[in-house]
């Protein structure tokens, strides 16, 4: 586009190497000695599962996930649910905070994952646990509103 209108493909590319996201998809966001990755603009499974794979694979020590439910999946969502719940349980290693409905529904029971109908009841754990040098992964539907456990962060 810049070329078409003539612009110096020098400014290009600083224009596209300066651009930050601020839009809540995969940003990169450095907060103290946390490394937090937000993805709260949409969730599937699909994309659900890639991100934690991914994040999963990380060298990072001290992971913690925050995971919101995803919307609009109909007559599969407690499944859907259910399956990242049981991914959760087997492969990762650290902390995961499962928060609404759907997820809060699941059958998985192990100390490090803990589950909430909603924020507001995530909201006083935030209050009061201490995050740091921690590499966190945030990713939910929309709705649900994530960005919001940054202020804790």
């Amino acid at each position: 586009m810049g070329s078409y209108f003539g612009v110096d493909p020098m400014n290009i590319k600083k224009a596209i190497e300066s651009y930050i996201p601020n839009n809540n998809r995969s940003q990169i966001i450095k907060k103290e000695t946390n490394t937090i990755i937000l993805d709260a603009y949409n969730a599937n499974p699909t994309s659900m599962m890639a991100a934690l794979q991914n994040f999963i694979q990380s060298n990072s020590p001290n992971k913690i996930v925050f995971l919101g439910d995803m919307f609009e999946l109909g007559i599969t969502s407690e499944e859907e649910h259910q399956y990242i719940s049981d991914y959760l349980k087997k492969y990762l290693d650290g902390q995961c905070y499962l928060i609404g409905n759907a997820f809060y529904k699941t059958t998985t029971n192990v100390a490090n994952i803990k589950k909430y109908p909603s924020f507001e009841n995530l909201k006083p754990v935030l209050e009061s646990t201490s995050f740091s040098n921690a590499h966190v992964l945030i990713k939910a539907s929309r709705g649900m509103a994530l960005e919001r456990i940054l202020n804790f962060l």
